[in-house]
């Protein structure tokens, strides 16, 4: 087993600079702030709500002088940025100049403590990968410390989209040919009629590509209400975020923060941040939300996933709990759990009660080697040890869990361990 410590992979996190003494989980959006709205007060409501990362204004056009008025603002917040210029194209090197304008492009930003990386491309055909990989690489020649971000489609998408048979096929074709220094994807699960199936075996198919090729992958999430999607809860938001987390996620992104103006097709409501700029239920939900992302981040962001299983109601082709890991069987209800180690070999688990209508009261049978169970809090982000009980035979761990509580455990470490002490590394 490899591990990399971050520092030299600091673009992958949203470190704002070398005062920066713990790494921060990209935590961003989708459809930002229109041009329009681009001032410290926006942004500064964007940082309160514990974001870290901001993407392209929501309305163009995305010109140099406004990008570097939104990396101004975002400056002043902490806020890393992912900058849309309109000239930076997928075809931009079939251009005669392509070249000599990708320079200019990268001259413009490069230098910008809030630029995070250049937008390239969302939901991109398999029928352009060869365009992105080019763009990439003259990119990476030029400006290696800054990535391009490309989003690619979820598993619903049709073959037409893809342009490929199969949606495996298309995220294979696209780490093979691209070589894409994050994956990315979106998937919107909530629907006015019911909740789409596909979720976790997007989840599982996504997690093993990023495995395979030794990248990180964020995940894009539903929040805006529009055409089929209906209007979500806490909970429900919680439900996404949190699985995402189980599987290994290492960026939360919500699609929409500010919301788009109605149309006729789509009917855009209730983003974070209203059409008119004010602020939606949804604004505090995520704030709540993204405040224990950024407790737990860090440490997620210092351990390698291992495997991901689930109890109670298995998801199609998910592996359920069992005899061969540190936590083997559980009851009580539906749960997820997403294994963990950190550099120093210490098994870890998230554990997330999959139910987002019901608290679960989980009795979780646990090795007899283990010889204690701490808990990273997430409201303190400090270590506290747990109790191990006994029922029977067999020692357990009994945990409450909210509707969609997700609680951070490192397993089997007898000498208390303070989490700020734990080296942060990552395999890459």
């Amino acid at each position: 087993m490899e591990w990399t410590t971050l520092a030299s992979l600091s673009f992958l996190s949203v470190a704002f600079a070398s005062d920066d003494t713990v790494e921060r989980f990209p935590i961003g959006y989708w459809y930002g702030p229109p041009v329009e709205h681009t001032s410290e007060k926006t942004y500064a409501e964007i940082a309160a709500a514990h974001f870290n990362l901001a993407l392209p204004q929501g309305t163009g056009p995305h010109l140099p002088e406004q990008n570097v008025g939104m990396l101004d603002v975002a400056a002043s917040n902490r806020i890393r940025c992912i900058v849309a210029d309109d000239r930076l194209s997928p075809d931009l090197l079939k251009q005669p100049d392509g070249l000599a304008i990708l320079d200019k492009i990268v001259s413009t930003y490069e230098s910008h403590p809030a630029f995070w990386g250049y937008f390239i491309k969302d939901e991109p055909s398999s029928k352009v990968f060869d365009d992105l990989a080019d763009l990439l690489d003259a990119l990476a020649d030029r400006d290696p410390d800054h990535p391009g971000f490309i989003n690619l489609f979820p598993n619903y998408a049709t073959p037409v989209q893809l342009g490929i048979r199969g949606y495996e096929e298309y995220v294979e074709r696209y780490m093979q040919v691209v070589q894409p220094e994050i994956l990315s994807y979106d998937h919107y699960h909530f629907l006015k009629n019911g909740d789409r199936p596909g979720f976790f075996e997007n989840l599982r198919l996504i997690r093993e590509k990023a495995e395979k090729y030794a990248v990180p992958f964020w995940a894009i999430l539903l929040c805006v209400t529009h055409g089929p999607y209906r209007d979500l809860t806490e909970a429900e938001l919680r439900w996404e975020v949190f699985h995402s987390l189980a599987y290994g996620a290492q960026g939360i992104l919500y699609f929409t923060y500010w919301t788009p103006p109605s149309d006729k097709k789509w009917h855009w409501r209730n983003g974070i941040i209203s059409w008119d700029g004010q602020q939606t239920a949804h604004y505090a939900h995520v704030q709540r939300i993204n405040a224990v992302i950024e407790t737990l981040g860090p440490t997620l962001m210092s351990l390698l996933s291992t495997g991901i299983y689930h109890s109670g109601r298995v998801p199609e082709n998910a592996e359920e709990l069992s005899e061969g890991t540190a936590i083997y069987r559980a009851q009580g209800g539906d749960l997820t759990f997403g294994f963990f180690e950190d550099s120093e070999e210490q098994e870890w688990v998230l554990v997330v009660n999959s139910n987002y209508r019901k608290e679960v009261r989980a009795t979780l049978s646990i090795v007899e080697t283990v010889d204690q169970v701490d808990e990273l809090d997430k409201n303190t982000g400090r270590m506290r040890p747990l109790p191990i009980g006994n029922t029977g035979d067999e020692p357990v761990l009994q945990l409450m869990l909210a509707p969609v509580d997700g609680r951070l455990l490192r397993i089997g470490n007898a000498v208390p361990v303070d989490v700020k002490e734990i080296p942060v590394r990552r395999r890459f």
